[in-house]
């Protein structure tokens, strides 16, 4: 689990910036493997929290349900649009091996062909999907209530997709089509769909900048460089926390601002923003050159549902309170 800006973040953006910057080609992601109906689906997701140094975070990652077969119990994978594929982790694959060699037949430590789960109740096939190490989490086998994350499932579930994220009601629906019943609400807006990462547009007082989406991170409201957030605050000394980002250390600074962020025509406040200590300059620099404004997470929208329709690359924002 993770609720920072992660190593898969760093790099893909890296890599997206550094292509965009050069107008060269940028390496191909893996294929998506991840074979479904996706006419009409909606899965119930929850919340999972988690301590930082500081503070309690309530909504530490958003969880989706995973059902194997041959096996009663039920896992988790976190939903987490920063990563391009979706993986398993390869320690607790091995231990649901060992106790239920029919469950997971195969051998293989570093990707499994061919494999069969139910994702909240939706058949998924992938047809390939990597193991990868990520702690060493022992199964509660005796507690059926135990929340066990056996790895994320990433953007390849929303390519080519809309995908409705509805934060009060804790559902994610998959379609087509954006729903009849939301067009009214929306004001639909070009977004970038690049290399399986969500970018908005946002406007940011006077200044217009892309905001990548990543909801595998939910303890930031906005994640910017230094100047800009300090030219948010009247805070003079910030919230600091220092966290491991996949074996890199980062400090994070959080300020207090009254300021609000736009996105897709609607205005949200901001109660906080963030910037990383740990983060090279140079990366930063060049972001902010092509207009890449930061991070942003499942905390900023946690009281709006937001549409990504990543076929035709628009996006919308809208309060359950504005549809009723």
């Amino acid at each position: 689990m993770r609720n920072f800006p992660s190593q898969i973040f760093l790099t893909v953006l890296g890599v997206m910036v550094s292509g965009l910057a050069s107008g060269q080609q940028t390496p191909t992601l893996p294929a998506n493997r991840l074979v479904f109906d996706p006419m009409d689906k909606t899965l119930d997701f929850r919340w999972l929290g988690d301590t930082l140094q500081t503070r309690f975070e309530p909504h530490a990652a958003m969880l989706l349900p995973v059902e194997l077969g041959n096996c009663p119990k039920v896992f988790y994978l976190q939903f987490d649009l920063g990563a391009p594929n979706s993986i398993l982790y390869s320690d607790m694959i091995r231990q649901i091996r060992e106790e239920y060699p029919q469950t997971i037949t195969s051998g293989d430590t570093v990707a499994l062909a061919d494999f069969h789960f139910l994702l909240g109740g939706m058949d998924v096939l992938a047809k390939e999907i990597k193991l990868t190490a990520h702690g060493q989490s022992q199964i509660n086998w005796k507690e059926d209530t135990s929340i066990e994350i056996i790895g994320t499932v990433g953007a390849d579930l929303i390519e080519g997709r809309v995908a409705v994220i509805d934060y009060p009601a804790g559902k994610l629906s998959l379609g087509n089509e954006i729903p009849p019943s939301l067009k009214p609400h929306l004001m639909l807006t070009d977004m970038m769909f690049e290399r399986r990462s969500v970018l908005l547009p946002a406007q940011l007082g006077e200044k217009k900048l892309m905001v990548f989406f990543d909801s595998g991170s939910s303890a930031y409201e906005l994640l910017t460089d230094r100047e800009t957030a300090e030219s948010l605050s009247s805070d003079t000394l910030p919230e600091r926390n220092e966290i491991m980002s996949w074996d890199r250390r980062l400090i994070a600074n959080t300020l207090r601002t009254s300021h609000s962020i736009e996105f897709a025509g609607q205005t949200i406040p901001l109660k906080h923003v963030t910037y990383m200590e740990g983060v090279s300059d140079a990366q930063v620099a060049q972001m902010k050159r092509i207009g890449i404004g930061g991070m942003t997470g499942n905390k900023l929208f946690i009281d709006s549902i937001l549409v990504l329709d990543t076929r035709n690359r628009k996006f919308g924002v809208t309060r359950r309170d504005q549809r009723e």
